[in-house]
């Protein structure tokens, strides 16, 4: 019996503990909350980082042609297609090359050709990345004239370093837009938000 007596006597601290239905379900709406109001700034968020994201990505392309240029001593050229919203990064066999980058856009047009090389063997492409799905561009403007073809915009780059200096802009779907100015020259860029 004095067994049973000292289990009848266990203090309440030592009692089974556990959460009630109510604080299980006040845990639950709380989480509920929390989560309404987060998903929308993570959205937004989100948005952001794609502009931003496009815009490194057309940085760093032309870091990357510039580069390449100075290192294999050939020119290289990047076309910016604001139809399919995609950068390819294109390299030429000679100087003679610049001459024909109107007939290789020609035939891109006419053939509706993604990545795959020119009739003229002296243009092949040589890397294409496409830009986010909801970024596009906006605006393109060249410091030489006849650098556009039905919407894609050429940019040559020579062994020397140099380029021919551009202004591009993005936008995404809410509006927000970036601008990306390459200087010809020392190859300088920069990136403003707007």
């Amino acid at each position: 019996m004095t067994n049973q007596a000292n289990a009848r006597r266990v203090p309440s601290s030592f009692r089974a503990r556990g959460f009630t239905l109510i604080e299980l379900l006040l845990v639950v709406a709380i989480s509920l909350i929390a989560a309404g109001i987060a998903v929308p700034l993570f959205s937004k968020s989100f948005q952001g980082s794609q502009l931003r994201a496009a815009a490194r990505a057309v940085v760093m392309s032309v870091k990357y042609t510039r580069s390449m240029t100075v290192l294999k001593q050939h020119y290289m050229a990047i076309l910016f297609d604001r139809v399919s919203g995609s950068i390819e990064i294109v390299s030429m066999a000679d100087r003679a090359s610049l001459a024909g980058t109107s007939r290789f856009l020609a035939d891109r047009s006419e053939a509706n050709v993604g990545n795959e090389a020119s009739t003229a063997a002296a243009i092949t492409s040589e890397l294409r990345k496409p830009l986010p799905a909801d970024v596009k561009i906006s605006a393109f403007e060249a410091s030489s004239k006849g650098q556009a073809l039905n919407d894609i915009y050429w940019v040559n780059f020579f062994p020397n370093g140099m380029s021919e200096g551009f202004v591009i802009e993005l936008q995404d779907k809410a509006g927000k837009r970036a601008r990306i100015e390459v200087e010809g020259i020392s190859g300088d860029t920069s990136v403003e938000f707007l």
